[in-house]
This record gives C-alpha cells, sequence and structure tokens, in this order.
C-alpha cells in the first residue's frame, strides 16, 4: 500500500461513526492494521528499516525450508518393524544390503508409515527423527529469525 493511501485510510477511520456498517468499519480497520505492519505510519527511515527486516526474515525462511528439502535422511526398518503398512507401501521401499527397507522421511514415505505402523517403537523412531530434521542446519537461521522478529524499528 502506498503512504498517501494509508493516511487516507487513517483520516477515514477517525471520521468513522456509528451509522457505519460493521463490515465497512472492519475493511477500514484491517487497512490501517495492515499499512501499521507495515510500517506506513513511520518516517522514511524507518519504513526503509522494516524492508530491510522484512526481506531478511523472508530470506531465512526460504533458507530454513531449503534445507529441510535437500534433507535425506534415511531410516532402516525390518518388515516386522513395519507391520500394519500397505503391503504395496512397504514393497515399494529399497532394501539395503542387510535386508532392511530404507525409509526416508519425505511426506511420502513418513506419513503412511507413522499412520499405519502398529509397533510403536517404530512410530516412535519415526516421530523423533521426523521432528528433528536439520536441527544442526535450521537452529542457527531459526535463531536469527527471532532476532529479526523481536527487533524494535
Amino acid at each position: 500500500m502506498r503512504k498517501d493511501v494509508f493516511d487516507k485510510f487513517v483520516l477515514v477511520q477517525s471520521q468513522l461513526d456509528s451509522t457505519v456498517p460493521p463490515e465497512v468499519r472492519r475493511y477500514v480497520d484491517r487497512k490501517v492494521r495492515d499499512g501499521r505492519r507495515n510500517g506506513l505510519h513511520l518516517d522514511e527511515e524507518g519504513r526503509k528499516k522494516i524492508e530491510a527486516l522484512s526481506k531478511e526474515e523472508n530470506r531465512l525462511c526460504i533458507d530454513f525450508m531449503h534445507a529441510l528439502n535437500e534433507e535425506c535422511t534415511v531410516l532402516e526398518f525390518t518388515r516386522d518393524e513395519l507391520a500394519g503398512c500397505p503391503d504395496d507401501f512397504v514393497d515399494s521401499l529399497k532394501i539395503t544390503p542387510s535386508g532392511k527397507l530404507q525409509l526416508s522421511l519425505k511426506y511420502p514415505h513418513y506419513f503412511p508409515a507413522s499412520d499405519k505402523a502398529q509397533i510403536p517403537e517404530t512410530r516412535m523412531a519415526l516421530e523423533t527423527a521426523f521432528n528433528s530434521r536439520c536441527v544442526k542446519e535450521n537452529y542457527p537461521i531459526l535463531k536469527r529469525l527471532l532476532e529479526v522478529r523481536k527487533e524494535d524499528f
């Protein structure tokens, strides 16, 4: 939203009375709220700082997701440990030289196995590995992201 348009919304908001329909009041309030979130109520320097922080936040989020997408952890289970999983799913898994089945943490493998596996230890191993993906790579990114979001302007 442009600064001049935001200023007009603020002016309109200050002049709203009780005869205005609630939908209009809500629309104007939301526009003013969104403009404030984008720093339109600040001076030029403040707006530039918010823009820079927003760009850094976007870059950090992209880096975070990139690490998750590139993650390639593989767990190995026996056929018995995957009891309850559909046969076509189990048959589609790669077999290691030791005879175990390789299960990645990608969604097409993780969700069927975590939903259908009957053995609690199998589900626990999957859940633990899935929820600790890319911790080493993403911890510094997440820490910086929280600092960026906390930063005052």
